[in-house]
């Protein structure tokens, strides 16, 4: 057990043991109240002193495994032709967490893109911090200057090259989530240069040959929902194979295919220093003796009330 007192509180507490305890010592008198108001003063003091007892680390276990999410946020991610009516990107939000889970204990990062990339995290084991990010990803903008779907290569290649050189004893696998819609006339580059920074890629794609309307965040479609924003899987097919990986049509949520990579997992101590706070057990046992205290001098301040009425009423007899 370890002390971590609250000085200010401690001095408190000494200061209300003597004064109820020295009066009473000098007096060589006991009763209820008393021992009531020592009990509270010790309790008071223990809690100041805010014990604590050392609990066993935790293990937590770890993945040498980098895991890149290339994720498109350009407008027609929110067409709707997912699952139930619903936009593409909840989709991409939903087979990322599938993902997270697969290569748990992997680290991961977020590169969005729509007319241009954007590192949104780098590699990180927090991955309730990725899921947060993801949560709130839409397109930055309604009216944009087009988007190609390779805008992401540059902030791709550059985290998985970081990787590579800092830690070259780790695998590392990108997962694409896009419709594969080029809105700029120009055609887009090569995937081709990330495949040598990768054990294994998945290209995962959105839409549908219909298409799907995108609706604002006003509420309003585009264009009145004439605007239609249809896949293209040929492009994203081409794209998986640039990348030595699979490729992914997906309509729904479930179970994504994920690239088997070989990577160690090794098991990492928690915080040693990691303790449990015993404070709230006697702040908790506090509770009993003080109300009793607010009882007993409720009760006596009536008595007493009770007892000047009565006494101004005697003397208004006389």
């Amino acid at each position: 057990m370890a002390l971590n007192p609250f000085w200010p509180t401690v001095a408190v507490a000494v200061a209300f043991l003597l004064a109820v305890a020295l009066p009473a010592i000098r007096q060589r008198r006991s009763s209820v109240a008393l021992w009531r108001r020592l009990g509270i003063g010790v309790l008071v003091l223990l809690a100041a002193l805010r014990p604590s007892v050392a609990t066993a680390p935790s293990s937590t276990a770890v993945r040498d495994l980098d895991v890149l999410l290339l994720v498109d946020r350009s407008l027609s991610m929110v067409a709707e032709d997912y699952a139930d009516a619903e936009p593409r990107l909840d989709g991409v939000r939903a087979d990322a967490a599938e993902i997270m889970t697969e290569y748990a204990g992997a680290r991961f990062a977020v590169v969005t893109f729509d007319h241009s990339g954007r590192t949104e995290t780098p590699f990180t084991l927090d991955t309730s911090a990725v899921s947060s990010l993801l949560e709130v990803t839409n397109p930055r903008q309604i009216y944009q200057r087009g988007s190609s779907i390779d805008a992401g290569l540059a902030e791709a290649e550059k985290l998985l090259k970081s990787s590579a050189k800092q830690h070259p004893e780790r695998s590392r696998v990108l997962v694409y989530f896009g419709d594969g819609e080029q809105t700029v006339e120009t055609a887009p580059g090569s995937m081709a240069p990330l495949r040598r920074y990768l054990s294994g890629a998945l290209v995962l794609g959105y839409g549908t040959a219909e298409g799907g309307r995108m609706r604002l965040d006003d509420g309003d479609y585009l264009d009145g929902g004439e605007a239609v924003s249809v896949a293209d899987e040929s492009t994203l097919r081409a794209m998986a194979e640039q990348l030595g990986g699979s490729y992914e049509h997906r309509v729904s949520p479930g179970p994504v295919p994920t690239p088997t990579v070989t990577a160690t997992v090794s098991l990492v101590d928690g915080q040693l220093d990691a303790r449990d706070d015993w404070t709230w057990l006697f702040a908790l046992l506090l509770l009993g003796p003080v109300l009793w205290e607010l009882w007993d001098s409720l009760t006596l301040r009536r008595q007493a009330s009770q007892w000047a009425a009565s006494a101004s009423t005697e003397r208004g007899r006389t």
